[in-house]
């Protein structure tokens, strides 16, 4: 027999975990929640669900809504792969046909492989994610609420996630996101707003949002203000071409995996590591550090004039960043790399990025030694067509951007990079008598 107890036995009290939150969105839109654990973000998308009743306020949502919210909801552990896309698919509101027709579609995303047969109770958190955000893209909503769920999911997955957003967001789909990336928010979304502990307190533009939530989470770093990072001098690591590698590396190389190199002949990325400007390994960094990516591969068949490109990928799959050796360094004066060839390099760049998470791809292409020569005139048609990739890795290695406080507008910029820019203003009392210039 039980006993219940009154909840004011117990110390109960009404909580309110949601109050005043109010926004329009339209076809196309995407909005993001952020604030504090608590803040009541998962509430909202609760209630936008229909998951949970509102007691008091009301809402409007007009077309078909998916949800990607708690991991595995709408799955039944016991059931494969396929059956919990037969069983998903018809929550998100897909007939019988529509399933069959979508099914293959589903698991290919997915790329889960022969595991789409096995019950998703063996799922890992990460293979649990990648079909759920399959099935319900496939549900083609019109409005798809997303709580934190590609959160769980690697970087190269996040991207090709957001490439489809995108997609489907100009067909008309409107996103809300509840995330804690600044990426995801200042790239992907339109509007963001700010919840703390239940109330909205600010609704408008991305990068603000981001910023005041981060005051939010700090409040004793609005304070702090950058610190001037020196320039980094690499000749004192790279003097003798011989140990081009600095000496407290040794043992630091991560070893590169074949399989996913792309490679013409037998040439092959050996080894790769990332370091910041004092050459500790790292892949955390500073706003405005320097990354280093050291290299080093084998050149089988003989080449000509032989370089290096390093490529950035924001989170959402858009490239930030794209230079190779030609651009800032001189290629090794001789007309014919031999065979059997060990090359050596070090690509270096000023993260003046937003705070978010990144990946590299790094390649390797060789070119003509009158190509070469005539770069500085040329044009870039001719070095591309002129140009053979030997080496190709795209998915070499993640890393991460931080960002400190700083709210003072000369050491804050909004968007994706930092550019060097410069400018100026006057102002001079006007006057009828004074032209307009």
């Amino acid at each position: 027999m039980g006993c219940f107890v009154s909840p004011r036995r117990v110390g109960a009290r009404p909580f309110t975990a949601l109050s005043g939150l109010s926004f329009d969105l339209y076809p196309g839109e995407a909005i993001a929640l952020i604030g504090k654990n608590g803040a009541g973000k998962s509430t909202a998308l609760q209630i936008l669900a229909g998951i949970v009743s509102p007691s008091e306020g009301s809402f409007q949502v007009k077309g078909r809504v998916c949800a990607l919210l708690e991991l595995g909801s709408g799955f039944n552990p016991e059931f494969t792969g396929r059956q919990n896309i037969a069983l998903s698919g018809i929550l998100v509101g897909l007939t019988q046909e529509q399933i069959r027709q979508e099914e293959q579609n589903i698991i290919d995303f997915a790329d889960i492989g022969e595991f789409i047969d096995q019950p998703v109770k063996f799922y890992s958190s990460g293979m649990f994610v990648r079909l759920a955000f399959a099935v319900v893209v496939a549900g083609q909503p019109d409005l798809l609420i997303v709580d934190e769920a590609l959160a769980v999911g690697d970087i190269f997955f996040r991207q090709k996630c957001y490439a489809r957003l995108r997609e489907m967001r100009e067909k008309g789909m409107a996103v809300i996101l509840v995330t804690h990336s600044q990426g995801d928010v200042t790239e992907f979304c339109d509007r963001a707003i700010l919840l703390e502990h239940g109330l909205q307190t600010y609704v408008g533009d991305p990068q603000e949002a981001m910023l005041r939530y981060y005051v939010s989470m700090h409040p004793e770093r609005e304070k702090v203000g950058a610190q001037g990072i020196p320039a980094p001098n690499l000749s004192k690591d790279i003097n003798d071409p011989d140990e081009f590698f600095p000496s407290s590396l040794h043992g630091c190389f991560t070893e590169a995996d074949p399989s996913t190199d792309t490679i013409a002949g037998n040439d092959r990325l050996l080894r790769f590591c990332l370091t910041d400007e004092q050459n500790t390994p790292c892949r955390d960094f500073v706003q405005g550090g320097h990354l280093r990516l050291y290299a080093q591969c084998s050149v089988e068949p003989a080449t000509e004039i032989l370089y290096s490109t390093m490529t950035i990928w924001a989170n959402s799959g858009i490239a930030v960043y794209c230079k190779g050796t030609p651009h800032y360094a001189e290629i090794p004066e001789m007309s014919v790399i031999e065979r059997h060839s060990l090359v050596s390099v070090c690509h270096e760049v000023q993260l003046d990025l937003a705070a978010g998470e990144y990946t590299i791809s790094l390649g390797f292409s060789a070119t003509t030694q009158a190509v070469y020569e005539s770069r500085h005139v040329g044009a870039w048609e001719d070095w591309v067509e002129a140009s053979r990739r030997r080496i190709g890795i795209t998915q070499l290695a993640t890393f991460s951007v931080s960002a400190p406080v700083m709210r003072r507008p000369s050491r804050h910029f909004a968007g994706l990079v930092d550019l060097p820019a410069k400018g100026w203003m006057r102002i001079r009392p006007f006057s009828e008598n004074n032209d307009c210039l």
